[in-house]
Order: structure tokens, then sequence, then C-alpha cells
């Protein structure tokens, strides 16, 4: 019996360390983005977008998250015989802290408190002269995900994020669904 014991202690010990459930030093996420800005009461989606974060342990389950994306949505139409392109665009960039449930080494549960910077473009195309502007504001966004391992060290993950963008006057809402692979690196 002891020897069965033994056998399998060292059999665990030589695992992947996040195979066991510990948590990895460095992650790397890339996923696609889809965004529903609400103002004023109407929502307006753009459904094309990219995410990429960061994630730095710093204790077995705590994080800093570095965080960047985009969003775009562009409509053609016509306006008294005049074709017109109006495009809008919206780029983020965070950081903020992650907490992660490591104790599964198939399932990682996490969820996220991010702060930062919203870019906001709007644009407008008629007869090939375009006319825009850009507004930077500060955003809050906190959010839930989980990653289901696929590989010795990555996932597939899915998240859901919503954001308060404090603006001139008016604070609007940001609904984000993402989802992509994670790259794990090291062992904390």
């Amino acid at each position: 019996m002891r020897h069965k014991c033994v056998c399998a202690l060292a059999a665990l010990l030589t695992l992947p360390a996040w195979v066991r459930g510990e948590t990895p030093r460095t992650q790397l996420s890339l996923n696609y983005s889809s965004v529903t800005l609400r103002v004023s009461g109407e929502s307006t989606g753009m459904p094309i977008g990219w995410n990429a974060a960061a994630i730095f342990s710093v204790t077995d389950s705590l994080g800093i998250v570095l965080d960047a994306g985009g969003n775009y949505r562009t409509e053609s139409d016509e306006f008294e015989g005049v074709d017109f392109d109006a495009t809008l665009k919206e780029h983020t960039v965070q950081a903020g802290i992650r907490w992660s449930s490591f104790g599964n080494a198939t399932i990682t549960p996490w969820i996220q408190g991010l702060a930062g910077l919203s870019m906001l473009t709007a644009s407008v195309e008629v007869l090939g002269e375009s006319e825009g502007d850009t507004v930077t504001d500060f955003m809050v966004q906190p959010g839930v995900g989980v990653d289901v391992k696929i590989g010795d060290s990555a996932t597939l993950g899915v998240a859901l994020d919503y954001g308060w963008v404090f603006g001139e006057g008016e604070t609007f809402g940001v609904l984000r669904v993402r989802g992509g692979v994670t790259f794990r690196f090291g062992q904390r």
C-alpha cells in the first residue's frame, strides 16, 4: 500500500503545474470581441472586434491584468441621392486585478475589475471627404469568465463584461462579450 501511495505522489509531482490546478506565472489571452454601446437609452452594436490581455500572477489566485481592445462598425447609406459611409470605432486600454480559481485542473472561473481609457471615434465619409471626431474618457469595467483546458498550456475561454464610460456630462454603458484562446506560461 505504501509503495502505491509513493508512486501516485511521484506521478502527481511530475505532471505539468497547471494540470494539478496550480497557478501559471503569466497568461496571454487573444479574443474575438463584440460590444454593444448603450447611450441615452439607445443601443448600438459593434460586432467586429478584438481583445488582448496579459495576466501576471501575484498570488495563487490574484493577478494583475493589462487589457486592450478594439471594436468597429461601418454602415453605408444614401441621403438625397448622395452615398455616405458612417464609421464608429471604440478602443480601450485598461488595467486591473483578476481573481481566478485554479483549484480545478480543467476549468478556471475568474472575476476581474478593470479601469482605464475608452477612445470613441465617429466619422462620416461623403464624396471622398472624411470628417470625424475622437473622444477619450475614463471607464471602469468589471467582468467574469471561464477558461477550459484544451492542451498542456492553452485554454479556450468566454467572458462577459459590463463597463461604464464617464463622458462629458453623460455616462454610457458598454456590454462586451468575448471568446478566445489563452496561453499559460511558467508556474508561480
